[in-house]
């Protein structure tokens, strides 16, 4: 019965702000996740605090990893021993399906049809299309070809503006101006769902995965160009500078009251020490498979020291492997210090 998402969508065009928007457009996507839901990923979780038990759970086949939270309190993930199938995945399916051909038609047979070779596709997702378009007044084509505007949900243009029309709004399988009839001057995409682009007065970050404040905060458009295009203007644009060991030891004082230079500065040495990471990772990679071929003993070269600024944590954790148990040491990368 899709009465529910009828009436999460009606809801949704009656909000006065945004928390109800996104509130009522969460409902929905709440449901679609669940019918696409992979059940092979839910785990076990056992508190533990009988030394006794505790070796018995470590023992089991399906054990996973231990999480110590005091001398004697611990956390034990064990995978499921028994995997049921309950989820409507074919539901979530044909919705996907339904939404590529929605997107395909739109591109080729409105789009395309219109703009032949003045358009390009600069990036697309599961509901979304970013063109680069080549005409005089993207909106004033709107307006002389209802086959386009029809197309299209302007309600969150201004009210004077010759596009606006408020009775399609929140409408499903109408696509929307996400920059509100600003032009938008340059776009970057790194994959799916981590882009950025630049309005008239503003940046838009999107990172998928990454905390809410990491990308409000501390990261930037220049982040994202210098990620595709391997531009360093941060510092000296010197590729081979180090980190200093007298200056490893981050201080606040260094910097005075200059909280802007800190910031450049620890942009600088979270790069470096990445850069540091990464090459020392591959190295120990390469040289662990020659050692083997060679039949010698490899001896890994250690990993920079910890700092402030270290892109990434040391997970320590245990694996039960043929009824032995063995401590495996493991590097998680993060962007979220």
């Amino acid at each position: 019965d899709a009465l529910p998402i009828y009436l999460n969508t009606s809801m949704r065009k009656k909000a006065g702000n945004e928390f109800e928007r996104d509130f009522f457009k969460l409902l929905n996507n709440a449901v679609f996740g669940k019918t696409m839901e992979c059940v092979r990923n839910r785990i076990a979780m056992e508190l533990v605090s009988c030394p006794r038990r505790m070796r018995k759970l470590v023992n089991k086949p399906t054990f996973k990893h231990v999480t110590t939270y005091t001398e004697n309190l611990a956390a034990v993930s064990l995978q499921k021993s028994e995997v049921h199938f309950s989820k409507p995945i074919y539901i979530g399916f044909a919705v996907l399906e339904i939404s590529k051909e929605l997107m395909y038609d739109y591109h080729y047979n409105v789009m395309r049809r219109h703009y032949n070779d003045s358009i390009r596709l600069m990036y697309m997702d599961t509901d979304s299309l970013v063109y680069r378009v080549n005409t005089d007044d993207f909106y004033k084509d709107l307006v002389d070809n209802p086959a386009l505007l029809e197309r299209m949900d302007t309600s969150n243009l201004p009210v004077t503006h010759p596009c606006y029309v408020g009775t399609r709004k929140k409408t499903p399988g109408l696509f929307k101006d996400e920059t509100a009839g600003h032009t938008m001057y340059e776009f970057i995409a790194l994959r799916a769902k981590s882009y950025a682009y630049k309005i008239e007065g503003e940046e838009k970050l999107v990172a998928k995965g990454i905390r809410g404040h990491v990308v409000r905060n501390h990261m930037t458009f220049e982040d994202h160009k210098r990620c595709l295009f391997e531009v360093d203007d941060v510092g000296d644009g010197d590729e081979s500078e180090e980190l200093g060991t007298d200056d490893d030891d981050f201080d606040d004082g260094d910097f005075g009251d200059d909280d802007e230079w800190k910031d450049v500065e620890m942009r600088r040495r979270a790069r470096l020490m990445a850069r540091s990471v990464v090459d020392t990772l591959h190295g120990n990679a390469a040289a662990a498979s020659a050692a083997v071929i060679a039949g010698v003993k490899f001896t890994p070269t250690p990993l920079p020291p910890y700092t402030p600024y270290t892109p990434y944590r040391e997970n320590v954790s245990i694996r039960s492997f043929e009824h032995r148990v063995k401590t495996i040491k493991t590097m998680k990368m993060t962007l979220n210090r």
